[in-house]
């Protein structure tokens, strides 16, 4: 508790990133994002997590003997294995992307992130989506 703390005056957004899971229910993206332009920054986000993304995530999906001992190559290894999850949206996601960003400029996108509104936060339309996460 912090009394100090003033309430908010409105209840914020929450939102879900993608995942594979099917129980209770399958992910439902509400909005897709082209973190092309971007990718490249996020990744050198994670690389300065190595503890998670070069021990912890590894050692969770079993793979922590594929992991460059040499620093220098762990980057690149990092880059082939994050940024597919990103890359293989154009199966699951082209609906959302097209009506987003239209046929033509989805068709140039390689790197995709899509989120799900949380049914516990506000509710906002789509167009006020699409002003929190612009072109």
């Amino acid at each position: 508790i912090c009394p100090d703390t003033p309430r908010l005056e409105k209840n914020p957004i929450f939102m879900y990133f993608a995942d594979r899971f099917q129980k209770p229910y399958p992910f439902s993206p509400d909005v897709a994002v082209d973190i092309t332009p971007v990718i490249e920054k996020k990744l050198r986000a994670f690389d300065v997590m190595p503890s998670q993304m070069y021990e912890w995530l590894p050692w969770v999906a079993g793979n922590l003997d594929q992991v460059p001992k040499d620093e220098s190559k762990r980057f690149e290894w990092l880059k082939k294995r994050r940024s597919g999850r990103t890359r293989g949206w154009k199966e699951r996601y082209a609906e959302i992307v097209e009506a987003r960003y239209g046929k033509a400029r989805a068709e140039k996108i390689e790197h995709v992130e899509v989120f799900e509104l949380c049914e516990y936060g506000r509710q906002p339309s789509r167009e006020e989506i699409w002003e929190l996460f612009p072109k």
